[in-house]
């Protein structure tokens, strides 16, 4: 049996190790967010929200989010407080994630698929402070659903963003009103958790996964994370590579295209538009991107490369992508360990179809069969990964062992 101790003296020899190859710099999600509203202020996002654009640029998401987290110190939230937010991806989501990051917070994203139990089980099990909604977005009533997370003994509010807020709630207006421009973000260590994020329970209950400031800009830091250009974000704020995307702009200075809800024709019609270079998502989104381009005859010849990734992966998916001129490439990770094996559109049509890509750097995989012995290149077997931004843990003790055992090799 592995004892918590044990993984606890690994974590720390592992984090030496990251620390001499360079893969951990010792450096804050805020850090980089200040050195990115230096480097590219006027790099510029747009967000549709309801097909209704929002312009904005790192300087002015920058100072914004710097207001909402002096409005937020006002509410009690400080240094490794849960904040959990179920918004779609909006302009204020983005500035809420960056608040929270300048104040230290742990930020908690929720999926807007979630519906009420599995909401109140993370609010619950994660003792989330705050927790920012729509008061109704698509067919949903989340105001609906507020009486029965009151009663949690650790929320201490709701904050409601958008139109239908009710007398007296917390809304964001209420928020930006006592934020001021003076705010100094607070001092962050690299190691601390800074973002906790439920997995979908599939073959148990929800697990919440824990990252690091080093966890997350080493993932976002990487090779097939660079600037390809315009980029077309479709996945949602509250899904991991959503959330990431929501940073891209303000520390490497890539500019993107964010939708609140993926439209097929909407999405042809802003690559059209706007001649997006780079997007990416599940097979859906390629399909029925490709399919609403040709009925409605948008061009999105500008499309360069397509990251895909989920479930239903087929080489036919790939030559599809190929065939439209952007290659296309599968890649694989998990909320735990998110990018295993990596993105890249130069290699040849076989490599990309026909297998997950390269290794990412600093990962070790193993594979044994169902007798626990490695197996050999090529065979068939159970899966293990690890690498250096597997700092993430689970909130449930007795997951914790397995979510952290070191991967042989």
């Amino acid at each position: 049996m592995i004892e918590l101790a044990d993984i606890a003296a690994d974590r720390q020899k592992l984090r030496g190790e990251w620390r001499r190859l360079g893969y951990h710099e010792n450096r804050s999600i805020p850090q980089r967010l200040l050195e990115g509203a230096r480097r590219h202020p006027e790099v510029e996002s747009i967000y549709y929200a309801e097909k209704r654009p929002r312009h904005t640029t790192n300087r002015g998401l920058y100072e914004h989010s710097l207001r909402i987290a002096a409005g937020l110190q006002k509410l009690g939230v400080g240094r490794g407080d849960v904040v959990a937010v179920q918004l779609p991806t909006w302009y204020e989501t983005t500035v809420l994630y960056l608040a929270l990051m300048h104040l230290g917070a742990i930020v908690l994203p929720i999926v807007s698929i979630y519906g009420p139990a599995e909401v109140e089980f993370i609010l619950r099990q994660s003792k989330a402070r705050l927790y920012f909604s729509p008061a109704k977005w698509r067919k949903v009533d989340y105001l609906a659903r507020h009486a029965g997370f009151r009663s949690l003994p650790d929320l201490r509010d709701i904050v409601i963003v958008g139109d239908g807020a009710p007398a007296g709630a917390q809304t964001w207006e209420r928020l930006e009103a006592a934020g001021t421009s003076d705010f100094d973000p607070v001092a962050s260590d690299p190691d601390a958790v800074s973002l906790l994020m439920y997995t979908s329970g599939t073959t148990s209950a929800p697990k919440g996964v824990q990252h690091t400031h080093h966890s997350l800009l080493r993932e976002w830091g990487r090779p097939s994370y660079r600037n390809r250009g315009l980029y077309l974000t479709s996945l949602p704020a509250g899904h991991y590579t959503g959330y990431g995307h929501t940073h891209r702009p303000s520390i490497y200075g890539i500019s993107a295209i964010f939708l609140d809800q993926w439209d097929a024709q909407f999405a042809a019609e802003l690559v059209q538009r706007h001649k997006v270079k780079a997007s990416g998502g599940t097979p859906i989104f390629l399909f029925s991107l490709i399919e609403m381009a040709q009925k409605h005859g948008f061009d999105i010849s500008s499309l360069q490369s397509f990251g895909l990734g989920g479930q239903g992966m087929t080489p036919a998916l790939v030559q599809l992508a190929d065939s439209h001129g952007f290659p296309g490439a599968r890649v694989y990770g998990s909320t735990e360990h998110p990018t295993v094996t990596g993105f890249e559109p130069e290699l040849p049509f076989e490599k990309r179809a026909y297998t997950d890509g390269r290794l990412d750097e600093g990962t070790k995989c193993a594979s044994w069969t169902t007798r626990v012995a490695t197996c050999r290149s090529g065979a068939r077997g159970r899966s293990s990964r690890g690498g250096r931004r597997c700092s993430s843990a689970t909130s449930m003790p007795n997951s914790t062992v397995t979510a952290l055992r070191p991967a042989a090799g």
